[in-house]
């Protein structure tokens, strides 16, 4: 019999995730930044990378918006595993760790309103405040 260990099940690292935050930046030559923070059920900094999916959307918590120009990564705190930006209306796999990554959100078309969103390897979704853009 096949048990699954929580390594499998929690994104390959043994860390199950219990909580998602996002602090989101002011917009700067028509980006935003948005910081990601995962934490366990002891509410303590997830410090090891775990498989996330990421997306941006029209409307909180609703399906892929192909009206964003981009989504970058820092590359420090994060490892990309498929190009955002040129997937649409798709769930992309992504890693994250515990100090946050950065999500650089890029639209150059005047105002806009965006959601990030994470789901984690259970299912669970969490969406992050409107991520406004100016005119």
């Amino acid at each position: 019999m096949f048990y699954e260990t929580r390594s499998q099940k929690y994104g390959g690292i043994g860390v199950e995730p219990k909580d998602i935050d996002f602090t989101i930046g002011t917009e700067s030559a028509n980006a935003i930044d948005v910081v990601v923070n995962i934490r366990d059920w002891n509410q303590i900094d997830i410090s090891d990378f775990i498989g996330i999916h990421v997306w941006a959307s029209d409307t909180a918590g609703s399906s892929p918006t192909t009206a964003l120009d981009s989504i970058g990564v820092d590359g420090t705190n994060s490892l990309l595993l498929a190009d955002i930006a040129s997937v649409t209306n798709t769930i992309v796999p992504f890693c994250l760790a515990k100090d946050g990554a950065t999500f650089t959100l890029t639209e150059a078309d005047g105002a806009d309103t965006f959601y990030l969103n994470v789901m984690t390897a259970d299912g669970r979704i969490y969406t992050s405040s409107a991520i406004t853009f100016a005119a």
